[in-house]
């Protein structure tokens, strides 16, 4: 089994950026209300980061139930309950400090079923599940930023820098 990077918060906050731009360390230029947004963005991800840790979960007696494409699949018993929608990512911390991404396939009851990117063997006895809330506020960032050069009348609207020029009904015929 190789061996896993440690999970380090303020290093994540600090490396978040190059996830989502073209090259490593290179971020998308942003003017305006869009780089003040980011901006904005960027400071609540700092701040979820760094209160990550009150969102842990124990997990234990996880055994490996399958595997698929490049991920491999275990189904885990929580000892507390665990509010969770399925497909969100999380990370998992294994004993020896090891940190990975994982995916929330199902839960149900007490068990819930993970996709992880590496294989963690038949068995594993004990880990953590870190739920990490700011990987939405990263989408959102690589989104501003994938659209920007995208007129966004909506938005505009919304700021006061555009009037609402639609017709009044969905067809854009006009009521009588």
């Amino acid at each position: 089994m190789s061996r896993l990077p440690r999970y380090n918060p303020s290093r994540m906050a600090r490396r978040y950026r190059q996830s989502f731009s073209n090259q490593p360390g290179e971020r998308i230029p942003l003017t305006g209300h869009l780089a003040e947004f980011r901006e904005a963005l960027e400071q609540e991800i700092e701040a979820a980061t760094r209160g990550a840790a009150a969102n842990a979960v124990a997990l234990v007696n996880g055994h490996r139930i399958g595997q698929l494409a490049a991920s491999f699949q275990y189904r885990f018993t929580v000892e507390s309950a665990l509010q969770m929608p399925d497909d969100s990512l999380a990370d998992l911390r294994l004993p020896d400090g090891a940190s990975l991404q994982a995916t929330l396939v199902s839960s149900e009851g007490m068990s819930l079923v993970l996709s992880v990117p590496s294989d963690l063997g038949p068995f594993v006895p004990r880990a953590t599940l870190v739920t990490d809330l700011s990987i939405l506020l990263r989408r959102l960032i690589q989104r501003v930023e994938s659209r920007s050069a995208e007129q966004n009348p909506p938005g505009e609207r919304l700021l006061g820098h555009r009037r609402h020029g639609g017709t009044g009904t969905c067809s854009g015929k006009r009521a009588r």
